[in-house]
């Protein structure tokens, strides 16, 4: 039988066993964390949202803009991707001074006077081309190109869809982080 003394030493040592075991618990709950694959698509979605973004930003129409369409409109229907180029990279790297950056790829895809799909890929890009290696994302925009009155101009790099006739084309631009 145990005495008194005894029961009281078993009980304290029991107690700071238990104290014990759940700080040691505590600490190993805290210091491991657990790196779930739906984790790993927050980067992708907030890159997503930072070129949904932009491309929302140039295709808004400006109050004070004499022809009254919006900086995406008058890039794409002038063929101007290297304005776009500079308007795009301000719009997703406004602070970031190389650390960090998001660099893209941007595309337009048209059907031409014969009804076939085709596209000017490099619309547009960033100072860093893109190899493929790189986790990517993609955003669109529908840009409506008013068709214009005269001929293209051959040293603004003449393309199907800038026409007399009104149309849309789908500008894609693919984003990465290095």
């Amino acid at each position: 039988m145990v005495d008194r003394t005894e029961g009281q030493f078993y009980t304290m040592e029991g107690i700071a066993a238990a104290v014990l075991m759940v700080l040691t618990a505590y600490l190993v709950m805290s210091t491991t964390s657990v790196y779930t694959p739906g984790d790993s698509h927050i980067i992708d979605m907030q890159l997503e949202q930072i070129g949904n973004d932009a491309l929302k930003m140039l295709d808004t129409r400006l109050i004070n803009n004499i022809s009254e369409r919006s900086l995406l409109e008058n890039y794409t229907r002038t063929n101007r991707g290297d304005l776009f180029s500079t308007a795009f990279n301000e719009a997703v790297n406004p602070n970031t001074a190389g650390m960090n950056q998001i660099y893209f790829k941007a595309d337009i895809f048209y059907v031409n006077s014969t009804g076939i799909v085709k596209n000017i890929t490099d619309f547009a890009t960033s100072s860093r081309k893109y190899t493929g290696g790189e986790n990517a994302i993609r955003v669109s925009r529908w840009v409506f190109v008013e068709g214009s009155t005269s001929a293209p101009s051959s040293s603004l790099g003449a393309t199907d869809y800038r026409t007399t006739k009104n149309q849309t084309v789908l500008l894609e631009v693919l984003l990465w982080r290095s």
